[in-house]
């Protein structure tokens, strides 16, 4: 599946993060990836809030910096 979001921030298709996650709770996933375009590492959960949408949060710095970001599913 692809996801795309606003692309001003610098993303483009083909960029990836190598994701480890695992289940928390039925719609919840969590772990770590790692955005090689940045060489960081951040601590990540996915929640999916429909079977079109989900949301990502990724912190750095021990979870003192998060960014929410809101996907839709492209057709």
């Amino acid at each position: 599946n692809t996801a795309i979001r606003d692309p001003s921030t610098g993303e483009k298709v083909g960029d990836v993060l190598a994701m480890s996650l695992e289940p928390k709770e039925t719609s919840i996933l969590v772990g770590q990836a790692f955005d090689r375009q940045r060489d960081l590492t951040y601590k990540m959960e996915i929640q999916f809030t429909s079977a079109l949408h989900i949301v990502t949060r990724g912190c750095v710095l021990a979870g003192l910096i998060c960014k929410d970001v809101g996907w839709t599913r492209a057709n």
